[in-house]
């Protein structure tokens, strides 16, 4: 049964995704030859033929069980070869394709950035830190011993204190390297 271009062209236009992809993407076809090339369909002649077949199988125009005798038939090739072949077209065609699917996220993420802005910053000691503090200022803090006894925190007061101003480290030559006893310059040895 000879399968006419009208018939891949209705096939094709009723076509899954995933057979769209098999029959003309351009990552699927260069699997597809390089499956071919592994084999040794390398002319033209054979190739066209070879896509044609492969193409039918992937837009359900042919079964995919008389692959290995379409194969051998319309290429002139042994039915160990065809059987071959078929079963890396097979195990490639029963991957899934990977398709790039772009998620629009930004509702999201805006939805998400509005709630953190709603939840109360945390005070800690940290950001109390580092903050300059002007002498004087109080400073609460809590021990957990505090805590236990009057659930009131302890105040502390913030003193300045000096801190002592750096000094330059001594200056001293490092002590002279000696020189070398008993070296012999027309030998260039030691001894």
């Amino acid at each position: 049964m000879e399968i006419t271009n009208e018939q891949r062209d209705q096939a094709y236009e009723t076509a899954t995704p995933e057979q769209k992809y098999l029959y003309a993407d351009p990552e699927s076809g260069q699997k597809m030859y390089d499956i071919a090339n592994k084999h040794n369909i390398v002319n033209d002649e054979q190739y066209n033929k070879y896509a044609m077949i492969v193409g039918d199988v992937v837009l359900n125009l042919r079964k995919r069980s008389d692959l290995p005798a379409l194969l051998s038939n319309s290429l002139g090739i042994s039915s160990e070869k065809a059987t071959s072949i078929a079963t890396d077209l097979i195990d490639f065609l029963d991957r899934k394709p990977i398709q790039n699917t772009e998620i629009d996220l930004s509702a999201d993420i805006a939805e998400t950035e509005a709630s953190l802005k709603a939840v109360p910053r945390i005070r800690t000691m940290m950001t109390d830190m580092d903050k300059v503090q002007t002498p004087g200022e109080k400073v609460y803090s809590s021990t957990q011993e505090a805590i236990l006894k009057d659930s009131k925190p302890a105040v502390a007061v913030m003193v300045p204190v000096p801190l002592p101003r750096p000094t330059a480290p001594p200056t001293s030559s490092p002590p002279p390297i000696p020189k070398p006893q008993n070296f012999k310059k027309d030998t260039g040895s030691w001894g």
